[in-house]
């Protein structure tokens, strides 16, 4: 195996390794990838959005859970009842606000396209895909094997 250049954790699932020649990928679904690095086309990074939907029910049970404790009777178990909705809304409120903005790799290769999320730190993926970019623009091409190849024949 190839010395390793660099190699980073982009996620508890997810695992990129840099070498001279190749980009190892190791994830739960594909525990084995990798791309020549001449075959890399593109390299971008985008931010990925936030989801909406912890957000939104974080609304819904915060306001539901007030107007049914102001409409329904008083009693204890409902009483109960509206505190774990009231708990589990304040949850979802804290995912939504609390969670970090992730990032997307997206490696365009002559082979296809391989989307990595990524939830670490932006400035140890961003060394790292200056890294790849480097290894990449300083990839030494092999001689061809007729040197003579724009010449004729005759």
């Amino acid at each position: 195996m190839k010395k390793l250049i660099g190699e980073i954790k982009v996620s508890n699932s997810t695992n990129l390794q840099l070498t001279s020649s190749h980009l190892y990928i190791k994830t739960k679904k594909i525990p084995y990838a990798s791309i020549f690095l001449d075959d890399i086309i593109n390299i971008e990074t985008s931010r990925l959005d936030k989801v909406f939907s912890s957000g939104f029910w974080a609304i819904i049970g915060i306001i539901s859970s007030i107007i049914l404790w102001q409409i329904l009777p008083e009693s204890n178990l409902l009483n109960i009842v509206l505190i774990f909705s009231l708990f589990f809304s304040v949850f979802f409120a804290f995912d939504f606000f609390v969670k970090p903005e992730g990032l997307l790799l997206r490696i365009t290769s002559s082979n296809g396209v391989l989307d990595i999320k990524i939830e670490i730190n932006k400035k140890k993926i961003l060394k790292f895909i200056n890294l790849l970019e480097n290894s990449r623009k300083n990839i030494i091409f092999s001689r061809l094997n007729n040197n003579f190849r724009n010449y004729p024949s005759s």
